[in-house]
């Protein structure tokens, strides 16, 4: 008798992992499809955004970040697959260089960097936060600014120089080129670094 309860038991906790296991397993497939799919529509609205934006929106040196496009009335904010809100509208923009369009596009940790949107793949990146500690050799690294006024930091962004500059001018309705020409505050520089790795 207590062999055989004993056999039950062991059959019933061999059937309970079995179930969790293979639950597991389905639930990994559906995790990692409904990736896939996700960076599917980052890439859509990476092409999506490049052909939307000509020439007529450049401002200078043929770039458009997706901020001045959403200023200007040119683009909307474009939702990110992987969360609630929108990508980012610092890092993303459109490069224009003679006939080809270079687009980046950053929604949560997932990154399209520059790209040549004439291409088939569009490589996606998934990225750390940026940081003022160096991790690898390969990590990106940027230029970042910011602006300092009795000791506090007017951004709490990190903003390239590009997108420092747009961010002074429109807070004090100033036409600054340069940042060398900024009055109204104190420019502060810093090198800092994030991990990227290719995902798909």
């Amino acid at each position: 008798m207590k062999n055989s309860e004993k056999h039950y038991s062991y059959k019933k906790l061999t059937t309970i992992v079995l179930i969790i296991v293979v639950s597991a397993i389905l639930l990994n497939g559906i995790l990692r499809a409904a990736n896939v799919q996700k960076i599917g529509t980052m890439r859509k609205s990476a092409r999506n955004f490049a052909k939307n934006i000509t020439l007529e929106d450049v401002y200078d040196d043929y770039t458009v970040y997706l901020y001045e496009a959403i200023d200007n009335g040119t683009f909307d904010e474009i939702k990110s697959p992987f969360g609630r809100g929108g990508c980012d509208i610092n890092e993303s923009k459109v490069v224009i260089v003679g006939a080809k369009k270079y687009v980046t596009l950053k929604c949560h940790d997932y990154l399209i960097d520059n790209v040549d949107i004439s291409h088939d793949e569009i490589e996606v990146y998934k990225v750390s936060k940026w940081s003022d500690k160096k991790n690898s050799d390969d990590d990106q690294v940027i230029e970042s600014y910011n602006c300092t006024d009795k000791g506090k930091k007017i951004f709490d962004e990190i903003y390239d120089k590009d997108t420092f500059l747009y961010y002074v001018n429109k807070k004090y309705e100033t036409g600054y080129q340069n940042v060398d020409e900024i009055e109204e505050c104190k420019v502060e520089k810093k090198r800092m670094y994030r991990k990227i790795k290719l995902v798909d």
